[in-house]
Formats: structure tokens, sequence, C-alpha cells
């Protein structure tokens, strides 16, 4: 009789969260959120998280590159989406002159992240990841009508953002992730 072996399992795939560059990028993102709410409710400090959201996120574009690793087109995209992203807020926010670059690096960004990535973005019905790319979009909505309660002082604006960006939160962690 032949001796009884266990079956071999495929390793684990690495967490997108093992990746320093990428741990960056989502705490700059998450600075330019936090800027965004506190300009919204008219708070002091909003210069100094949107100058600390584009320091981090140039950092981690920088140290993506620096790790001298494969280059994958989904990650440089996004990288270049959200580097874009920071740097024309910013630019605005602080009335900083010469949007116009950032603003063609963002829909290059948008357009390559989109194009690159879309399974992600758009899951069929069936898939996994579909109920978490739902939250995302409703969150999305909320954060939008939201805003627009905020800007005409209606009542409940503020929690519409809250409530949008806590389910847009919950979204965007459980989409499923590329393994790039």
């Amino acid at each position: 009789m032949s001796e009884w072996t266990p079956p071999v399992r495929p390793p684990e795939p690495p967490s997108p969260l093992s990746d320093p560059p990428e741990i960056l990028r989502l705490v700059g993102f998450a600075l330019l959120i936090i800027g965004f709410l506190f300009k919204l409710l008219h708070w002091p400090w909003v210069p100094y998280f949107l100058a600390v959201a584009w320091l981090v996120t140039l950092a981690a574009m920088v140290w993506r590159f620096a790790q001298r690793k494969a280059i994958v087109p989904k990650a440089i995209a996004r990288d270049l989406f959200t580097l874009a992203l920071v740097s024309l807020l910013v630019m605005h926010l602080l009335h900083l002159p010469g949007r116009g670059i950032p603003m063609v690096l963002l829909i290059i960004g948008l357009i390559g992240s989109v194009r690159l990535d879309r399974d992600r973005y758009m899951p069929r019905s069936g898939e996994q990841g579909a109920r978490g790319t739902w939250l995302f979009y409703a969150g999305l909505v909320l954060v939008v009508i939201g805003t627009l309660f905020r800007i005409q002082h209606w009542p409940y604006g503020t929690i519409l953002l809250i409530a949008g960006l806590v389910l847009g939160a919950a979204g965007w962690f459980s989409a499923p992730r590329s393994r790039d």
C-alpha cells in the first residue's frame, strides 16, 4: 500500500496591503478625503492635510518606481490617476496656477485605469465582489447628494456625506482586488 500524502495547496496570493507603496497611496487618498471633510465643515488645517496628502501620494509613486520591479500597467494607471486627482484638488483649493497639466494626467489615468481594470469597477452580477462595487456606487451617490445638500444649506447634508463615505469605504474594501 502506498502512503497517503495530503494535497498540495497553491500558495496564497499576497495581500495588496502588503505592498508599502499601495499603503502610502491609500493613506494619501484618505488624507485627501479628510481634508475635504475639513473644507466642507469649515474647520482649520485644510491646506496642511492637502499638502501632506499630495506628498504621501507622490512618495508612493516614486517608491513604486524605485522598487525596480516589473512595470504593471494597472498600478501605473492607478498611481497616475491618484496623483493627478490629488494634485488637481490641492492646486484648486490652495489657488495655485497650472491646473491644466494635472487635469490632462487625471483624464489619461482615469481612462487607463478603467480600461485596464474594468472587471474590478464593473463586475457582472454573478461574480464575487459585485455587491461591494454596488455599495461603493451607492456611497458615491450619497456623497454627491450630501454635498449638494451642504451647498444649499439644507438639513441632513452632513449625515448624508458621512453615510455615503462609510458606505463607499465599505464597498471599496469589499470589492475584489487584482493580483498585480
